[in-house]
């Protein structure tokens, strides 16, 4: 696939997190151009390749970021753009985006596909605007979305079938179609499976349009519950929902059994479940990534058949900002995979789960985990970010290539992640040694002034 590229940006921040789920997980800075990563959308092709879509806040930009198993190509592909985007990859691994583009006084749902050479455009629906979109391919790779109408607060669908788009509403009774998720069913007519919120009621709804009309069910009713929602349908095309039960502070988890809907709360530690996405994998187990208002954490939960087994990703995702939204897909090898924002750097992050070349049952007795220098490469100052497992002292020291020392900060520490910030560093590569007890740990990064 050929794509015009506004930057190539290499995987410039890489840690490790151990996980009892066995292996670890990976994190990286993807694009930290200018408060990136907002309302982000990941997907996963055939060659395990990733794909994001993502809105950049400081010029109201589309932008779009590739994987090729080496690097990330980031490309911007539109102006004007503002808000939820999401993505879907086709049979060829060309991406398929559907987005929000607004100006003053006037706001569209709109389309954009890749061929294989260039970007093609299409506007949906000149007059609604196209909030909380999600997208999804049929059987012939025909794109399907899902959006929600800010003016007159209702739900939209919209479909291409070969030759023209249709649009209809699906649901206008109140308040109702934000956080708005789409599905399609993998055999017969690939009929859509809609979860979205109540607002007027306060509730998690589901539409299912059965070939003639859409059926649309309550699913979740206690409480005011529903926000956040995102929906995967099984090997049955029965649908599991991921949503937000404001009322508790609770991530919960509905899932359609044939008959009813069973629902439970995954995890209740703390105000957790904002901004879930949901996957599932060839054992119609959830995976679900999601956000803790409580900690600012990125977290991954995921049901192995007996019980939820709940890992925290990233300590530092800064879940309290709004617009940090996460997304998850699956590889061929049913790993999980996620892009998010982080509010505290403004970047577009993601995080994968793989092997580090470690026995996963081999115990680890380092004092210390250095997370890395954030953002990198930095304008100056730069955040040194570590795990400690209990309090102790810790020395770092920053050199440059030269294998001169340039700056240093030592101090006591308490359990848990830490950070301290250096400041007035000038243009170069440096590499910056953590020290605690007989422990040390090296990284580099890169200032840019």
């Amino acid at each position: 696939m050929t794509i015009m590229k506004a930057a190539v940006l290499m995987a410039i921040s890489l840690v490790f997190i151990e996980s009892s789920l066995g292996d670890s997980w990976h994190i990286e800075i993807v694009d930290s151009e200018g408060n990136e990563g907002r309302h982000s959308s990941l997907a996963v092709d055939s060659n395990d390749n990733v794909h994001i879509s993502y809105y950049r806040t400081l010029w109201d930009q589309l932008k779009y970021a590739f994987h090729d198993g080496v690097s990330w190509e980031i490309s911007i592909i539109k102006d004007y753009s503002f808000g939820h985007t999401s993505i879907a990859i086709d049979e060829y691994d060309h991406p398929h985006i559907s987005y929000n583009r607004s100006g003053e006084g006037w706001s569209h749902c709109e389309y954009v596909q890749h061929d294989g050479t260039s970007w093609n455009f299409t506007t949906i629906d000149p007059y609604n605007t196209g909030y909380y979109t999600s997208i999804a391919l049929d059987g012939d790779s025909y794109p399907h979305i899902s959006y929600f109408e800010w003016g007159f607060c209702r739900l939209w669908y919209a479909y291409f079938d070969g030759a023209s788009w249709h649009t209809c509403i699906v649901d206008d009774n109140g308040y109702v179609g934000e956080y708005t998720s789409l599905a399609l069913e993998s055999t017969g007519d690939n009929n859509p499976h809609i979860s979205y919120y109540d607002h007027t009621n306060k509730n998690l709804n589901h539409a299912l349009y059965n070939g003639t009309s859409w059926v649309i069910t309550p699913v979740d009713i206690v409480g005011d519950v529903g926000r956040y929602t995102s929906i995967a349908l099984d090997s049955n095309n029965y649908p599991h929902i991921s949503y937000y039960d404001h009322s508790n502070d609770d991530l919960n988890y509905a899932r359609w059994n044939g008959s009813s809907w069973e629902i439970s709360a995954v995890d209740t530690q703390g105000d957790v479940g904002t901004m879930t996405s949901i996957a599932l994998d060839s054992d119609d187990h959830p995976h679900i990534s999601y956000l803790s208002n409580t900690e600012s954490d990125l977290k991954y939960a995921y049901w192995n058949g007996t019980s939820w087994e709940i890992t925290t990703v990233d300590y530092s995702a800064g879940s309290t900002y709004p617009g940090g939204t996460t997304s998850i897909a699956l590889d061929s090898n049913e790993q999980p995979h996620i892009s998010y924002y982080d509010s505290g750097s403004f970047d577009l992050m993601y995080a994968y789960y793989g092997p580090t070349g470690i026995e996963d049952d081999e115990p680890s007795d380092n004092p210390v985990q250095l997370l890395g220098a954030f953002p990198n490469p930095s304008c100056g100052s730069i955040e040194i970010r570590f795990i400690l497992t209990s309090g102790s002292s810790v020395d770092i020291q920053v050199f440059d290539l030269s294998g001169r020392m340039v700056n240093s900060a030592s101090s006591e520490y308490e359990h848990g992640q830490n950070s301290v910030v250096l400041n007035d560093l000038t243009s170069g590569m440096y590499l910056v040694q953590l020290r605690s007890g007989d422990f040390n740990s090296t990284e580099r990064f890169l200032i840019i002034n």
